[in-house]
């Protein structure tokens, strides 16, 4: 979190796309910061996981989409991060000008 907030400007107030968000686990680090963040997640099971999970942070909320098709409105996110998802490892795109 210390480097994106030195390297590429993250703050409380940058948005970012949780894809494949499963239970939460990266989304929650962003949520500590105090970032809003909906998790993007096709599968029922673990996008019910990361809500019950994340139900204690209100800038929190949970898609039905796939990466391909988020579902998200265009150009609203200032990150898009990805963590164990399917075969992804954990990164972050920084989508900001």
């Amino acid at each position: 979190m210390d480097v994106l907030a030195s390297e590429c400007g993250l703050s409380a107030a940058s948005s970012v796309a949780g894809i494949g968000s499963g239970t939460g686990l990266l989304a929650r680090l962003f949520l500590k910061l105090g970032c809003p963040v909906p998790g993007v997640e096709p599968n029922v099971e673990m996008r019910l996981a990361g809500e019950r999970m994340l139900r204690s942070f209100d800038r929190f909320h949970s898609v039905n989409g796939r990466a391909e098709h988020t579902t998200l409105p265009p150009a609203n996110m200032d990150f898009v991060a990805a963590g164990q998802a399917f075969h992804f490892r954990a990164g972050v795109l920084h989508v900001s000008q």
